[in-house]
């Protein structure tokens, strides 16, 4: 099925643009060009800050195309927290 098709079925409304070296967002196991379904509890980018508070874990939901994996669903796990970089979390989207 073409690449598409999975993503107009599952709807991302972000893609992961940077994922930095040992953030918690790297350490959740979020990569570079995850297509995010759901962050927390929001679809929408505008209530991500919403979202995210020190040491409270987050879910996200994502769509990641991989060369070894193929397509996947996936939930990821990540916890909030300082770290050496900017912010609570470490990634761009």
């Amino acid at each position: 099925q073409p690449l598409y098709k999975d993503l107009e079925k599952y709807n991302p409304f972000a893609i992961v643009d940077e994922v930095h070296a040992d953030s918690p967002a790297e350490k959740g196991g979020l990569k570079n060009g995850d297509f995010i379904l759901q962050f927390g509890e929001t679809r929408t980018m505008h209530e991500i800050p919403k979202q995210i508070h020190e040491n409270m874990p987050l879910v996200l939901k994502i769509f990641r195309v991989s060369k070894n994996e193929g397509r996947e669903l996936l939930d990821i796990k990540i916890v909030p927290a300082k770290w050496s970089g900017q912010g609570l979390v470490g990634s761009h989207i």
